[in-house]
Formats: structure tokens, sequence, C-alpha cells
């Protein structure tokens, strides 16, 4: 699905075309004409237009040139314009991808072998492995599969070992999943036999010749060859990470007795040992209609990190019957088991009890972290129209830390804490377990009295003003599909307030 702001751009570009199309032709013709004269890229893009009308062989000619080109121009790139390398390569891409491929497959499989081939020229110029340089590599490989299966596999074996083996910064790490849909079966054969052979006989290569055999054996959804890549000669249970992973493949496959044979006794060892191993370990035992066994382990993953969602899926595995006082054990394991502070205020607020939430915010007020905004601030602002007290421990919190931390660019943000406790102590008639808000609000006057661009900022905060941008600002990034907390850390000390502090 696409978000609102990827749907506002193509409406808006739809009716630009729509609008375009109505133009008479001299106007457009002239209109480009002085794009092109005035944008060097512009220019580019029409002489491909150009190109792509004429016969294949001569549109091959020019993607071949403009390949050379922009590899010969890449070193003088830095990885600060990695963005606009990589822009002017994907304009390459797209030549090959919408006007050579469907002509001429042979000669798209060509020009591909020879622009993911140059890698290195971009890579040690503008190194951006895992952002825009990495993501043009990434497509190449893409493409590069889809010409090649088009062309001959005999014949296309060669040239894909040449750039698997000449992998030298890994941004050509797709290939091997994409061999599998690249070549026919008895070429991939031949790979995997390789790739076999050499895994027996051990030596420097080993490590990156079982992660090549392990993405075609994924490609392929064979668990077995997985295996015997992922273990490549070692005992199953010495690396419980690659256990696990194995054991997930052979259950993706529709073996669940072999993946619980590979699966490691327990999840210590594991990444996200609080996860993984026990969604997987009750995906098995679902499988093999081990009822008790997997509403075993669901309730042991929910106590291992409790959490809503866990809570809810243990639930669904536990007989009706039980479900109440399962429910009521669940939630006095959050409320005084080992959960932290900010873990246990989340779960009341998910399933619908802010009061118990409230309850937790103010008896364990001393451990709240005032640093962890983006869980503390979405929290606050949920209690303070329904347990102002509650909230008001949340506020002073994320105020202390920004205040103690001395990051200037934050003070803004404090400012808006200070006017909001303000607001929340006309609300509240009993302070206890905090102190009062004047109590509190004269210690950190004395106390943080040499902050002058703090107090400049409290006097000077427009507190409709500050609403509005922060709603705005919002509501930018939830159309970007983006998150970002709405106050960021800033590594520039208040050295200079703070001096006689």
């Amino acid at each position: 699905m696409k978000s609102p702001l990827c749907a506002d751009i193509d409406s808006a570009r739809r009716s630009l075309e729509t609008r375009l199309a109505a133009l008479p032709p001299e106007r457009l013709v002239a209109f480009i004409a002085r794009l092109a004269e005035d944008d060097p890229r512009v220019h580019r893009q029409v002489v491909d237009l150009f190109a792509a009308q004429r016969p294949p062989n001569a549109l091959a000619q020019r993607i071949e040139k403009r390949i050379a080109m922009v590899f010969a121009a890449a070193p003088k790139y830095r990885w600060s314009e990695a963005a606009a390398l990589g822009s002017e390569l994907h304009e390459v891409l797209d030549l090959v991808e919408r006007e050579l491929l469907p002509a001429a497959p042979a000669a798209a499989f060509a020009a591909l072998a020879d622009f993911i081939g140059r890698d290195s020229a971009a890579m040690e110029s503008a190194d951006d492995s895992y952002g825009e340089i990495g993501g043009v590599f990434r497509r190449a490989c893409e493409i590069f599969a889809a010409a090649s299966k088009e062309f001959p596999s005999s014949e296309a074996l060669p040239v894909w070992e040449r750039l698997i083996d000449g992998d030298r910064y890994g941004c050509r790490g797709e290939l091997p999943r994409l061999i599998v849909a690249g070549l026919a079966a008895p070429e991939v054969d031949t790979v995997v036999a390789k790739l076999r052979e050499t895994l027996r006989s051990g030596g420097e290569r080993s490590g990156s010749v079982a992660w090549r055999l392990k993405a075609i054996a994924a490609a392929r959804r064979d668990p077995d060859l997985f295996a015997e890549a992922a273990y490549h000669g070692g005992p199953r249970y010495k690396v419980p990470n690659v256990a696990l992973e194995v054991a997930r493949r052979f259950l993706d496959a529709g073996r669940a007795q072999e993946a619980l044979e590979h699966l490691p006794p327990s999840p210590q060892g594991c990444w996200n040992p609080d996860g993984d191993w026990y969604e997987t370990r009750a995906a098995i035992a679902k499988v093999l209609g081990d009822t008790d066994g997997e509403h075993r382990t669901r309730w042991e993953r929910f106590r291992a990190a409790p959490t809503a969602e866990r809570m809810a899926d243990a639930l669904a595995s536990t007989p009706e019957k039980e479900r109440t006082a399962r429910r009521i054990e669940a939630r006095d394991f959050v409320r005084t088991g080992g959960v932290d502070v900010v873990g246990a205020m989340r779960f009341f607020v998910a399933i619908g009890e802010p009061a118990e939430a409230a309850g937790i915010a103010l008896a364990r007020s001393k451990e709240l972290n005032g640093g962890l905004y983006f869980d503390l601030l979405p929290l606050a602002e949920k209690l303070e129209t329904a347990f102002p007290l509650a909230a008001t421990a949340l506020f002073r919190a994320l105020l202390d830390s920004i205040l103690t931390r001395k990051q200037p660019k934050t003070y803004a943000h404090g400012a808006a804490y200070w006017h909001r406790l303000a607001k929340l102590a006309a609300r509240i008639e009993c302070w206890p377990p905090l102190a009062p808000h004047e109590t509190y609000a004269e210690q950190l006057r004395t106390t943080h009295r040499l902050k002058r661009a703090f107090w400049t900022a409290v006097d000077r905060h427009d507190s409709a003003g500050w609403t509005q941008s922060q709603a705005r600002r919002e509501d930018l990034l939830a159309k970007l599909d983006a998150h970002e907390p709405g106050e960021e850390p800033d590594d520039e000390d208040d050295d200079d307030e703070d001096a006689l502090d």
C-alpha cells in the first residue's frame, strides 16, 4: 500500500502529464530544448530518448559509451556526493531496463555484466555500499538476472561465476540468490557442485563459499543444502544462531520434525533471545499438533519479554476456560515482576489500562530515564488528560534529562515541558509521592540558574505556536512513513552557561 505522500506524488504527476499533453507540440519541443541547453542531466536524457528510437545495436553502443563515461568520471565523486553519482548510474540502468532489455536481451545482459564489473570505480570513490551506490548495484543485479533468463544458460554461466567471484565490495551480494532465477537448473547445479567441493576442502574461502551456498539454498528452498552450508563440518549446536536459522529453513519447507531436531535446546546464545527462538519453537509445535507445547512456549516467550502482543498470542493458544485466570496472572507478572518501568507502563497502556500505567509511573518514578524520550513522551501525552500527577512524573524526567545533559538545542523542548508542568500543576490537589510543583520549580531555578539559554527559551515559549509546529512536523513525518523522536539529542554541551554551575 502506498503512503499518502506517494499517492499525492502520483496524482500530481498524472495531472501534470494531462496538462502537458494538451499543449501544442511545438511549444513542448521549444520548452524541452531550452531545458536541455540549461541542464546537462536533461540533455543526457534527451539524447538517451533519441538513442531509444534507433536500432538495438545502436542503442547498445550508446549505453556502452554511457557506462564507460559515467564510471570514468566516478573518481571525482566522494562519499558526500554518492547521491549524485547514484542518480547518473540509475539513468543508465533506466535506459537498459526500459529500452534495451525488451528489444535485445543479449545486449542488455552484456551491458549489465559490464556495469556490475565496474563497481570498484564507484565504490572506491563514493563508498556507500549500504546506501545510494549499493542500491544501484543491487538493482543492476536484479535486471541482470532478468536479462539472463532470455540468454542461453550455458553461455551465461561463466559470466555469473566471474561476477560472483569478483565481488570485493559486497554490492554484488544479491547474485548468489538471483542465480537460481537467472539460470536454468542444470547450470545452478554446476555452481552448487563447485561450491560444495570448495567448502569441503576448507581454507580461507570457506566462509564466503558457505554464505553463497546458503543464499542459493534459501532461494531454492532446500533446507538440506542450507544446513550443509551453515554447519560446514561443525557440530549442530556449536553456534546457536546458526542452528536456529537452519531450523527455520526446515520449518519453512514443511519439515517440522527435522526443524525440531535442529532447533537449539534453549534460546541461550541466540540473537534476539526473547523472540525468534520462542516463535520458531511455538510454530514447530503448532505444525506438529503439540497444543500443550505451543501453549507453554508462547507463555515462556511472554515472560521473557512481556508485551501486549505476546500476551494476546499466548492467550490465543490457551484453552478458553483458562484465559481469564492467565490474563490476571500475566498482569500481575508485569506489575510485580522484573519488567523495566517503561516496558510495564507501555504494556498497561496497550491493553487499555492506563490507570495501572499511571500507578507504575508514580510508584517507580525514581527509575524513569528522561533520556528515553521516544518512549516517555508518548506515554506522558497519553496520561496527561486523565492522570496529571503521573504525567507530571514523566515530564519532570524528560526536563531533568535535558538540563542535566546541557544540550542547548533541546532547550526549546525543555521549555515546552516546563510550561506543560505548570498547566498540569493547576489540576493537581494531592501531590504525594511527588514534591509539589512550587518546590520542584524552585529547585530547578536554583540548580540550573546559570543556564541562561534555557530560561530565555522558557520566557519566549509560545505554547500555541509550539503545538502547531509540532503537529505539522508529526503530520509530515507520518506522510513520509517516518518516525523521528520529538526531542533530538545534541552533542553540543552548554559549557559557557554552566561554567560556574
